[in-house]
């Protein structure tokens, strides 16, 4: 203002305040022989990425051992940070879940397995209160969509039966358990 107050300036200005940019990859890792490990570098203040191997996406996908580092940036500086990936035979260990909604939602849609290293010879079956075999799979990664005859099932339980082997030759291993369909 002028000092009668008669004329009024005004203007403005805009502050960020950052600050040098951080990124944790996480604790060295092991993983099984066949996994993916997908280290991401996202976050606030991260305005350009260089990984280890020269990509500059926001993700990079680990198959093989090594060590792999990352480095972030921003107008404020740079930080890096490095984690050692290692891999080895895994025995499969199937786990399974004790529901799932078969929706179409995207979420949760299958029965299957989670399953860490390789397993031959892999057969799940479903059957329903009537011992009537519903489902029968090889193929541990595609699962259940909780469907019979290409109808969705009722709300229920079902009794899952599975057997594969943890070598190409050796003896069969046989796991049993109960599933909860809801929707």
């Amino acid at each position: 203002m002028d000092r009668f107050c008669q004329r009024v300036f005004m203007d403005s200005l805009n502050v960020r305040v950052t600050s040098t940019p951080f990124i944790n990859l996480g604790n060295d890792t092991m993983m099984c022989i066949g996994e993916t490990l997908r280290l991401r570098a996202d976050g606030s203040n991260i305005t350009r990425v260089l990984w280890s191997d020269g990509s500059t996406g926001p993700f990079l996908d680990v198959t093989k051992a090594g060590t792999y580092s990352v480095t972030v940036f921003n107008d404020c500086g740079s930080y890096t940070d490095q984690i050692t990936v290692d891999y080895t035979q895994c025995d499969p260990k199937p786990t399974f879940p004790n529901a799932f909604s078969p929706n179409n939602d995207g979420r949760n849609d299958f029965f299957r397995p989670v399953v860490r290293g390789p397993m031959y010879e892999y057969e799940l079956r479903i059957f329903n209160r009537w011992g009537e075999l519903i489902y029968l799979g090889r193929d541990s990664k595609k699962g259940w969509d909780g469907r019979y005859q290409g109808q969705p099932v009722g709300v229920g339980t079902y009794v899952w039966w599975l057997t594969y082997k943890k070598m190409p030759n050796g003896n069969p291993n046989i796991i049993k358990g109960e599933v909860t369909v809801i929707r």
